[in-house]
């Protein structure tokens, strides 16, 4: 196994132990486009999830959503990784489009195993690219 000490004017530092303060990181990449099939899907959190906002936030303060439809705001891959451990959710937040104020968010679970280790190599440049 190659060393992984280097000598340096402080002395032998031995990057072989390094300890990582967090056993997880979290990424959220945009999501640019989704298919027909998941579109239902989306439609369908979103009245979920415009009633639970209604509930537990507007009836009490005597406000309603709109009859307009909504701004999706965001849409993102949420990834996951606990360990050597990779897992997914699509995340989107959405507002009523008559009043901003009103923003609520919901994810999905997906799995992606044909793409595991394409999303790992990936994930990896990014992390070398942005911080080294």
């Amino acid at each position: 196994m190659r060393s992984r000490t280097i000598m340096t004017k402080v002395g032998t530092i031995d990057f072989a132990s390094i300890e990582v303060l967090q056993d997880s990181i979290e990424l959220f990449v945009p999501v640019i486009s989704v298919s027909d099939r998941l579109k239902e899907a989306i439609e369908e959190n979103i009245q979920k999830e415009k009633a639970a906002y209604q509930k537990e936030i507007l009836d009490s303060r005597g406000l309603k959503w709109s009859d307009a439809d909504v701004n999706i705001e965001d849409q993102s891959l949420h990834i996951m990784m606990n360990g050597k451990k990779l897992s997914y959710e699509l995340t989107f937040s959405f507002s009523d489009k008559e009043n901003k104020s009103f923003e609520t968010a919901f994810s999905i679970p997906v799995e992606f195993p044909e793409y595991e280790n394409e999303i790992k190599k990936i994930v990896l440049q990014t992390i070398v690219d942005k911080f080294f």
